[in-house]
């Protein structure tokens, strides 16, 4: 047995997730939607705080900043 899917299953996988949630109440998918967003939106920040701060870095190797920041926020 293998722990990968196959596409088939994994598509299989996403029709059973979202005929799950069709059930939910809207409150609930409100909520979820919402907290996705903000951790989706701390995730860019702290990539581009922490990838904005090694400028100095940068200076001598230009792409250890953009490998940061896609390390961070891919």
């Amino acid at each position: 047995m293998s722990i990968v899917k196959t596409p088939k299953e994994a598509f299989q996988g996403m029709v059973d997730k979202g005929v799950g949630m069709g059930g939910d109440s809207s409150i609930k998918i409100f909520h979820q939607s919402f907290y996705a967003g903000c951790y989706i939106g701390f995730g860019g920040m702290l990539s581009m705080v922490v990838a904005g701060g090694l400028k100095s870095a940068a200076e001598d190797n230009p792409t250890i900043q953009t490998f940061v920041f896609a390390a961070l926020f891919p």
